[in-house]
């Protein structure tokens, strides 16, 4: 199958099961995935996301390399629902819907090389992976997670001016408009 090595979730082992069978296509940066919506309960650590709705793929043979050798087995958006497939709650939004004790936030950690591990932590942050403060950044569009900076500066040069940029944890890439950056 396209999914290699990597875990497979099987409806047939889970109890709280519930076939939905809506298909989907994504086409992400990486390539193309389909398959169809599955409902069922969610565990991330230990909380539980209840009923969640979950694209369910049976077709990633058009994502890259990174998907085949990568060390995860699986997508999970936390993106707001406007841009979600079908217009889903994300895992993260049901996760703190469901635990009112959490806060409306979440961390990502990534390892500086693949020995170490990476960590979500949804609610909080764990202080051993900064150092210094946080800033809180408003939000101007709640889509992806969409804000803007008053200028950028690469080495002390000025490139540009205000402009809007999406923070983006299911991405690679670090992008642009075209007329700020030089092949």
């Amino acid at each position: 199958t396209s999914c290699g090595l990597h875990t497979r979730y099987n409806s047939k082992d889970s109890t709280t099961y519930m076939a939905n069978n809506t298909p989907f296509n994504i086409q992400y940066g990486s390539g193309a995935v389909n398959g169809y919506f599955s409902n069922d309960n969610v565990q991330v650590g230990d909380l539980t996301a209840s009923g969640e709705s979950f694209a369910q793929i049976t077709n990633a043979a058009g994502l890259s390399g990174g998907y085949k050798g990568g060390k995860w087995d699986g997508i999970m958006g936390l993106a707001f629902p406007s841009i979600s497939t079908e217009g889903e709650t994300p895992v993260f939004f049901k996760l703190v819907d469901q635990y009112p004790n959490l806060s409306r936030k979440f961390a990502y950690y990534l390892p500086k090389n693949d020995d170490g591990s990476g960590q979500l932590d949804i609610g909080a942050e764990n202080s051993e992976h900064y150092s210094g403060s946080f800033v809180d950044v408003a939000l101007t569009q709640e889509s992806y997670w969409e804000t803007k900076f008053d200028k950028m500066e690469v080495d002390g040069s000025y490139i540009a001016g205000e402009s809007k940029m999406i923070v983006d944890s299911g991405t690679s890439l670090l992008t642009a408009p075209s007329k700020y950056i030089t092949p």
